[in-house]
């Protein structure tokens, strides 16, 4: 099978990067080349947890988070080497209050990150 390129999509997560070890490995040994997409919703913060991997775990980080009132924008859970992450992204610069009660509740908090805001251009509207 030839391949010629490979899209690899980030958003710059530990996952992602471990990720990218593999694809270079299948870039060099295939002489393809990459093409890296990223992409990411403005604002919030970025929040990475160990967890068990068994059912129930992950609820239990969703309902600690929704106590707290804070909504999620979105969620990803992987398995790399045993061990089970979530990476959520929460509608809120200052989740202090959020990583303190997962600890609470025995959830290890493994990367917390700001997302910026990003100041959309304003559209022009020709006047009638």
């Amino acid at each position: 099978m030839e391949i010629s390129s490979i899209l690899y999509a980030t958003d710059g997560s530990p996952h992602a990067r471990k990720a990218l070890d593999w694809v270079v490995d299948i870039a060099v040994r295939r002489r393809a080349k990459v093409i890296i997409v990223t992409a990411y919703e403005c604002g919030g913060t970025r929040l990475t947890v160990e967890i068990e991997d068994r059912v129930g775990a992950l609820e239990e980080v969703v309902r600690v988070i929704r106590d707290c009132q804070v909504n999620i924008r979105s969620l990803a859970a992987y398995v790399v080497d045993g061990t089970a992450q979530a990476v959520i992204r929460l509608e809120t610069p200052y989740p202090l209050h959020v990583v303190q009660a997962l600890a609470e509740q025995g959830i290890k908090v493994v990367h917390l990150a700001p997302l910026p805001e990003v100041k959309q251009p304003e559209s022009k509207v020709a006047a009638r």
